[in-house]
């Protein structure tokens, strides 16, 4: 028996050691080309995604114990990647404040299947603040669940796999369900009302590329809890109840996806359209200064690895919700939404000023370089998180 599990151990490793290999590599090139800052850092942050699950997985299988303490930081990092992924949508559409004016822009949106008899959604901040609430909902749902999860297992009450109601895993996993759905929904939606803004990016295969992972290591989850209650997964060795063998099993599979996923993910996220083309070769700027090539490369991981965005963008959407008086700002309790909307579509000399502004607002083309911004938490030009009140700027 202890054959069959080496056999799969190192078959896992050399299959997660080329997922890594490669995702370096691509994370690698994008650091040492960083000419792209405000879609390249949310993108390595993607694609960092690989690795974390890889080695989190074979070391599950190598600890297959201690597995369900492993599985919390690749449970949270899951939840990060999505919200990663749709402020990578908003930075291809230049920013929040210009985001925004394209949104109020639109007419009402319908529901996609199977809820398209519900009322149209009208596009517009409200619209964007909710789809940004309801994404960032999973950043703090997931790893919740997945802290609470190895409380549970340490009482010997949580028991990964089973669908017993006396035990923590099922109650846990439709929490996790519900929060994941509501998330892909929203941001599903998000897309649908900026699709064709969004084209010129290829956002479906990026898309795709996440939703296979999250859906795939979820739902084999819990098919696999689903064989080993009615019985067809069974264990034969005692030193591995069944508990573990299932997720013996699961991290076994996310291994050998994960390099499928790796090249998947070269393709969506590669780093070819941000390479600085007056940059030297590698091996010439080894030759002359190993310090030029790894200082940079250090420095840029530092500012990937900076989550302090992520803080604000959670305490300012689930703090405030922003009610805009021409250029100026003023923060309202969440959930409180304006609701003069109306009267001032009323007002003719409203849209003209509205019609105009948005008239110098422009989606930028792939590898172009624009400012960044957000009606968020308006700070200075350039800063992540920042807006230019000078809107001449966004213009070529």
């Amino acid at each position: 028996m202890f054959i069959v599990y080496d056999i799969v151990w190192v078959i896992c490793f050399i299959f997660s050691a080329i997922a890594v290999g490669l995702s370096v590599f691509v994370i690698y090139n994008h650091l040492r080309h960083y000419t792209e800052p405000r879609y390249q850092k949310p993108i390595i942050r993607i694609l960092l995604m690989v690795p974390i699950y890889s080695i989190d997985s074979w070391l599950s299988l190598t600890f297959p114990k201690a597995a369900v303490y492993f599985d919390v930081l690749r449970d949270c990092y899951e939840a990060y990647v999505l919200y990663q992924f749709f402020v990578l949508l908003v930075q291809f559409c230049d920013g929040e404040t210009i985001l925004i004016a394209f949104l109020e822009d639109k007419e009402s949106m319908s529901h996609p299947w199977p809820f398209c008899c519900l009322p149209k959604i009208p596009l517009g901040k409200k619209f964007f603040i909710w789809c940004k609430a309801c994404i960032l909902q999973f950043v703090i749902v997931n790893p919740f669940t997945a802290v609470i999860a190895m409380i549970l297992e340490a009482c010997g009450v949580y028991d990964s796999g089973s669908f017993s109601p006396t035990k923590g895993y099922i109650y846990l996993a439709v929490v996790t369900n519900t929060s994941i759905t509501i998330a892909l929904y929203f941001l599903v939606l998000f897309y649908m009302a900026l699709q064709d803004e969004l084209k010129p990016f290829r956002p479906v295969p990026k898309f795709l590329c996440i939703k296979a992972v999250i859906f795939f290591t979820f739902w084999q989850d819990v098919l696999i809890g689903f064989l080993v209650w009615v019985g067809l997964i069974t264990t034969t060795s005692k030193d591995y109840p069944i508990d573990v063998e299932s997720t013996y099993i699961e991290d076994g599979i996310v291994c050998i996806e994960m390099l499928f996923i790796s090249i998947a993910m070269a393709y969506a996220f590669g780093y070819e359209q941000y390479r600085n083309l007056e940059m030297k070769p590698l091996m010439d700027q080894i030759s002359v200064s190993p310090a030029s090539v790894v200082t940079p490369v250090l420095k840029n991981f530092g500012d990937v690895m900076n989550v302090r965005d992520v803080v604000n963008d959670t305490v300012d959407v689930f703090g405030h919700i922003v009610k805009k008086d021409d250029d100026e700002f003023e923060n309202v309790p969440f959930g409180h939404f304006n609701e003069d909307d109306d009267d001032d579509d009323n007002d003719v000399d409203n849209n003209e000023k509205k019609s105009s502004k948005k008239s110098k607002y422009r989606i930028p083309k792939p590898g172009g370089t624009r400012l960044e911004g957000t009606a968020i938490n308006p700070g200075k030009s350039g800063d992540y998180g920042g807006i230019s009140k000078e809107y001449d700027s966004y213009q070529n």
